[in-house]
């Protein structure tokens, strides 16, 4: 099953549920979606050296699929 999840970097992007344990190990996602709501992991760890620049534009990827 796919999921919502909110990357660090505030951009969404679906993402395979057995793969969440990951993600949140990794400190690659901040949130999920879940029955309807986001369901927040507080603060993760980042990986990066520097800091990332926060971008003031919030952007939303989203992938539609026909059977």
């Amino acid at each position: 099953m796919v999921v919502l999840v909110r990357c660090s970097n505030d951009t969404c992007v679906p993402a395979l549920e057995s793969r969440l344990s990951d993600l949140i190990r990794d400190g690659l996602i901040t949130a999920f979606f879940r029955e309807g709501l986001w369901v927040n992991l507080g603060k993760t760890t980042q990986h990066h050296e520097a800091p990332l620049p926060r971008s003031t534009r919030r952007r939303l990827i989203a992938t539609v699929s026909t059977l």
